[in-house]
């Protein structure tokens, strides 16, 4: 067994083998898999390093490369390319850093694209079932649809109050809806904060968006937000009040951005955002 390591920078070689003195062993106790391959230089690394890998045996070789990176990089990322998730695989951002090489963040999973095949509805008083087939990887799926939340239909009886009866059961509510909504944006690289996102936004970073207060009762002053491409932009899954919440930029374009109530939608506010 032989390995060698190659500065890529300086073309400096190291070369481990049983006569070197450095750190070099072979493990085969079976913790995890048998057969690991130690081996560890007695140079220091830095941040920016990069170093080519070959591992060379009678029944094998192998090489790959080891790039090091200094954890508070800033990554001034430039957009190398996209692959887009489906239902069966995960699509990545592919990112390439002048400090850290190439890197590459995951994306979830989408739903399927569900041809229904039948369907019977859930309320707030019974179950429901769905079966259907998706038109992208051709299963045919067939899920419970378990109990859902009350039906209201909602109507505003006067400028802060909001009545619902739910169309299934009948259970009436009242409650003070949301008439103040105040949402601010941290300035790029400061502490301060503004009533419009930023101007200037590279791929890789970070909106920051502050619900600083919504009134009306607590359980209806949910803040929603959307975004008209989410390829581009991604938001949080909740939105809490007082709370702040990162909008991350994970491609090159423009947006509309847009922020409301969601029991009392006319407090809406709306942005165009370039992005990368």
């Amino acid at each position: 067994m032989k390995v060698t390591i190659i500065n890529k920078k300086t073309n400096k070689v190291t070369t481990f083998d049983r006569i070197t003195h450095d750190i070099f062993a072979i493990d085969n106790d079976e913790i995890g898999l048998a057969g690991c391959v130690i081996f560890r230089p007695n140079f220091k690394y830095k941040d920016g390093d990069s170093f080519r890998v070959d591992v060379n045996c009678t029944d094998f070789s192998v090489s790959y490369d080891v790039n090091f990176f200094n954890l508070n990089c800033p990554h001034d990322k430039e957009l190398i390319g996209t692959v887009k998730s489906s239902c069966i695989k995960q699509g990545k951002i592919i990112y390439f850093c002048d400090k850290c090489g190439i890197m590459e963040e995951k994306k979830e999973l989408k739903p399927h694209d569900e041809e229904i095949i039948s369907l019977s509805k859930a309320n707030c008083k019974i179950k429901g079932r769905k079966k259907f087939k998706c038109c992208y990887c051709c299963q045919t799926i067939e899920e419970e649809i378990g109990i859902q939340p009350h039906d209201y239909s909602l109507v505003q009886i006067n400028s802060y109050q909001t009545e619902g009866t739910c169309k299934d059961c009948g259970k009436k509510i009242k409650f003070n809806h949301p008439t103040i909504v105040k949402v601010w944006f941290e300035k790029r690289n400061s502490d301060q904060y503004s009533p419009s996102p930023p101007e200037y936004n590279p791929i890789g970073s970070v909106i920051n968006v502050w619900v600083q207060e919504v009134n009306g009762d607590k359980d209806y002053n949910r803040i929603i937000f959307e975004v008209s491409d989410p390829e581009l932009l991604e938001l949080p899954k909740i939105v809490e009040v007082d709370d702040i919440h990162e909008l991350k930029v994970i491609g090159k374009g423009r947006v509309e951005f847009t922020y409301y109530a969601k029991y009392n939608p006319s407090l809406r506010k709306s942005f165009s955002i370039n992005l990368g």
